[in-house]
């Protein structure tokens, strides 16, 4: 355990970008997103974001502490500009969830599904640039939607993937599907 905790807590050579992957909903991308951050979180003390990139409505905000505001990701894109350069950092709490004395944040993705704006593959980019200022790891929850371009973002600029599954036949053939997709996709 001891050793368990001096790995988390190693110093870190950059900033870290760990995508939660499978292609099917219900595959616990969500769950082992927000879990991870906030073992993260404990134990290294901070700096640790948890990011749910899904380009449908994701549910990470759902599960998340609740905030006193309701701005997701595609809010912090449109002021992005405020934050360039790893200023006003004291305003990322309008953006972010704190989740408290699990000492990590959550950005969460659109609020309804359907036509209303979403973060792209560029928006996606330019968002991970700017936030690399303030957060050293982040934990991101890709969604469901490999042909997306925020999908694909979010696992070619991925430092580590995890692909998700629970123990049933049918998620593990998704699994086994994603892996084939992530080959192909290079």
């Amino acid at each position: 355990r001891r050793q368990a905790r001096r790995d988390i807590q190693r110093g870190l050579d950059g900033n870290k970008s760990i995508a939660f992957v499978n292609i099917k909903g219900g595959a616990t991308k969500t769950t082992a997103t927000y879990l991870t951050a906030a073992i993260f979180g404990t134990v290294r003390g901070g700096s640790v974001l948890a990011w749910d990139a899904n380009e449908n409505k994701g549910t990470l905000g759902d599960r998340a502490l609740e905030s006193p505001h309701d701005r997701t990701a595609v809010d912090l894109l449109s002021n992005l500009d405020f934050f360039s350069g790893g200023r006003n950092q004291h305003e990322l709490v309008q953006y972010m969830r704190p989740q408290g004395d699990l000492r990590f944040d959550v950005l969460a993705s659109q609020n309804t599904a359907g036509t209303s704006a979403v973060v792209d593959g560029a928006g996606f980019l330019a968002m991970r640039e700017t936030l690399r200022a303030f957060y050293r790891m982040m934990f991101v929850d890709t969604g469901n939607s490999p042909s997306g371009l925020t999908w694909e973002s979010v696992v070619q600029t991925a430092d580590l993937l995890v692909i998700c599954s629970s123990n049933k036949e049918d998620q593990v053939k998704v699994a086994a599907s994603t892996i084939d997709t992530l080959q192909k996709s290079g």
